[in-house]
């Protein structure tokens, strides 16, 4: 498919209204800019195309697909200025799909045990080099809920916040309402260069809720 039938797709879909998830958007831009049918349309706001972020909503970092997370990871760590290893590239496609993931569940997705070093997973200690890595790199972001083990996400750059059911511990995205970080400014700085704000809203999730209502 020539790359202005792929922006066309993308445009359709976005006319009806539905919400197209972000990584494939941003793996279907991905796979146009590789096309060289380049007709001068531009990604939506937030989505990246080989590696060059369009500011807005915020930086998305791999696609979903087949071979697509692995080619997007590779391409990514490498304009980032880190190497593109098996481990590196492995943790972000497991990530894929699976916000605000533990290490122990990533651990697992990657693969463990004594199958560990054949499917080229990282060790414990491995894993947790790599996420401090992409962490460092702004590949993927770090939160840590009270109470939680550190999670860890693709949605990067946009300052965006979470809402935590305290009674299951589910966690969903809140869209930061100014758009750029910091989404919320004190009203007294004390002299810091505030450039972003984390806010984290607990309660009950509808089926928490739900649970909770049953006699």
């Amino acid at each position: 498919m020539p790359r202005h039938e792929v922006l066309n797709a993308i445009g359709t879909y976005a006319g009806t209204g539905q919400t197209l998830g972000v990584d494939t958007r941003a793996l279907l831009f991905h796979a146009a800019a590789r096309m060289g049918d380049d007709d001068g349309r531009q990604p939506p706001a937030g989505v990246v195309v080989g590696g060059e972020e369009n500011p807005g909503e915020g930086e998305m970092v791999a696609g979903e697909g087949d071979a697509g997370p692995h080619l997007f990871a590779g391409d990514l760590l490498k304009r980032r200025g880190l190497r593109s290893t098996a481990q590196r590239r492995a943790v972000l496609t497991a990530l894929q799909g699976h916000p605000h993931s533990t290490a122990a569940e990533l651990e697992t997705r990657i693969g463990g045990g004594a199958d560990k070093a054949e499917a080229g997973g990282p060790s414990r200690q491995g894993l947790y080099n790599v996420l401090e890595d992409l962490t460092k790199a702004q590949l993927i972001r770090c939160i840590e809920p009270a109470g939680s083990p550190a999670r860890y996400e693709l949605r990067v750059g946009d300052n965006h916040h979470h809402l935590v059911c305290r009674r299951c511990g589910l966690i969903e995205d809140v869209d930061c309402s100014v758009g750029a970080g910091p989404c919320l400014s004190p009203d007294e700085d004390k002299g810091f260069a505030v450039d972003d704000a984390e806010i984290t809203w607990w309660g009950l999730c509808s089926g928490c809720q739900e649970a909770v209502a049953r006699p």
